[in-house]
């Protein structure tokens, strides 16, 4: 496994040359090697100081040629993170095996910077193009309001180094620093600040992005629970009207049964009403029934007619006015002086009290609650 990945990293360090060979006019150089803190530059008081480095004697010699490219600037990659840089050169003055890293540098890469690094990174030989445009971005909103005249604090921040890479984030300001990162960069994604007219936009803050960011995603969930509870009321009033329709529906079915019903009952009745009895025979009790509407239903019986001829009477005779409530079979007949209810049966007029020569009943249909 181990002799497959060094074949792997070598076929890697060889199309890496050949790259470097063809973009760098012949001149390629790529080591590892151990990042100490050094503030050389500064002890110098070298203006453009925050990027360069100090290399060990023995790349000079390999960048001897480097020269007909202008500057010497460079890639830094941190192996662990994968995270990179640029930087240019102030000498070679390192010990062999090393490289002097000013601390903004070491920051960039990931590293600490309190000169206790002591970690190996990728050093390659990358001319750089000058910039035209960079767009850079403040990590907290309190920026704007701490910096009069963003424009001339970045031109003196930018005349401190001389390589800005996308993915940096740089410290601004005097008395109170602030951390730039940058998003953009133009021709390319790492450029050489060295006479050269940049254009700097500044973007809206980390902070100001995650603020409206933060109240989009409150905005789309307000807007997806309203919508769930419109489509929650929709839900229910399509539920709502189903019923509705379903009870309507119950209802015509059932009163269609009932009148269904009805008017076999009167049928029945028709059929099996007994014939009146002639009036000047004895024994006949001629009867009035009041029903619910007014209506009176006249007829003579024979006293030993059973009670039901009366309930066939009714069921025969009485037609309900329509859109009123239908007859039900349970009905009762009642007598008002003294009350009696009757309820159908096979006893004779007689029997249950109907023998005289006149009677007067009420039709009584039962509540809907008792039934």
């Amino acid at each position: 496994e181990r002799e497959k990945e060094a074949l792997v990293r070598a076929a890697e360090l060889e199309r890496i040359r050949d790259e470097d060979l063809e973009r760098n006019r012949g001149v390629v150089y790529h080591a590892t090697l151990r990042a100490n803190l050094s503030l050389e530059g500064e002890a110098r008081r070298i203006r453009r100081r925050a990027d360069k480095v100090t290399l060990p004697h023995s790349a000079a010699s390999e960048l001897s040629a480097a020269s007909k490219n202008g500057a010497l600037f460079f890639e830094l990659t941190a192996p662990g993170t994968k995270t990179h840089t640029h930087s240019s050169l102030l000498d070679f003055s390192a010990a062999e095996g090393t490289i002097g890293v000013p601390p903004e540098v070491l920051r960039c890469l990931g590293l600490s910077a309190d000169g206790n690094t002591h970690t190996d990174i990728d050093v390659r030989y990358k001319p750089l193009r000058k910039g035209t445009f960079a767009r850079v971005q403040p990590l907290t909103s309190q920026f704007r309001a701490d910096i009069d005249d963003v424009k001339v604090l970045l031109e003196r921040e930018m005349h401190l180094r001389t390589t800005l890479s996308v993915g940096d984030e740089i410290e601004v300001g005097e008395e109170k620093r602030h951390a730039l990162r940058i998003l953009e960069l133009k021709p390319e994604s790492a450029v050489s600040l060295i006479d050269t007219d940049l254009e700097v936009e500044v973007s809206p803050s980390v902070e100001e992005e995650e603020q409206v960011a933060h109240a989009r995603a409150q905005a789309e969930a307000a807007a997806a629970a309203q919508a769930a509870a419109a489509q929650a009321a929709a839900a229910a009033a399509a539920m709502a009207e189903a019923e509705a329709r379903r009870a309507i529906e119950e209802q015509i079915a059932a009163t269609a049964a009932a009148e269904t019903e009805r008017r076999l009952r009167r049928s029945v009745a028709v059929a099996a009403l007994p014939a009146p009895p002639a009036s000047s025979s004895e024994g006949v009790v001629s009867v009035a029934i009041r029903c619910p509407d007014g209506q009176r239903l006249l007829c003579r019986f024979d006293r030993q007619t059973p009670l039901e001829a009366l309930f066939l009477l009714v069921e025969a005779e009485w037609h309900e006015a329509e859109g009123s409530r239908l007859l039900p079979a349970d009905f009762k007949l009642v007598s008002a002086f003294p009350r009696r209810a009757l309820t159908r049966s096979q006893l004779t007029l007689e029997a249950v009290g109907l023998g005289s020569a006149q009677e007067v009943l009420l039709v009584e249909l039962p509540s809907i609650d008792e039934r």
